[in-house]
């Protein structure tokens, strides 16, 4: 992991009620100049009737040794990234996002809000091909 940042963050209620749910968003980026791949997060509670009471969305950017993006390239300049590396940077980065919104609620006034564990792995493509 190279970088995190939050790209937004946002308390739009008093509390958060037990009723509620979760959206979940996810978008993968590729920097082929830095052989980085950045996995962007976003998270939204709502309450029953889709209003929106939080929001948290986070990059994480990750390097890739240049002999490990070397076996990435295909003979057509293509790079395909596998499910199961795109699946495991996705999970690292809603992992750092569940620490990071713990941090950011804990002493506010909704109180420490705990994203529960959540397998990522529908969210990724079978696999990514970049040209």
């Amino acid at each position: 992991m190279q970088d995190i940042s939050v790209d937004q963050f946002a308390i739009l209620c008093n509390s958060i009620p037990s009723e509620g749910r979760y959206r979940t968003d996810m978008q993968i980026g590729v920097d082929k100049e830095n052989k980085a791949v950045a996995i962007r997060m976003k998270v939204t509670y709502c309450d029953a009737n889709e209003k929106e009471l939080l929001l948290i969305q986070v990059t994480c950017m990750f390097s890739v040794k240049p002999e490990d993006w070397n076996k990435l390239l295909r003979e057509d300049g293509k790079i395909t990234f596998p499910h199961d590396f795109l699946a495991h940077l996705a999970v690292h980065t809603f992992g750092t996002m569940r620490g990071i919104l713990y941090c950011k609620t804990v002493d506010s006034p909704i109180g420490a809000q705990i994203l529960v564990p959540t397998n990522v792995d529908g969210m990724v493509p079978k696999e990514l091909i970049i040209e």
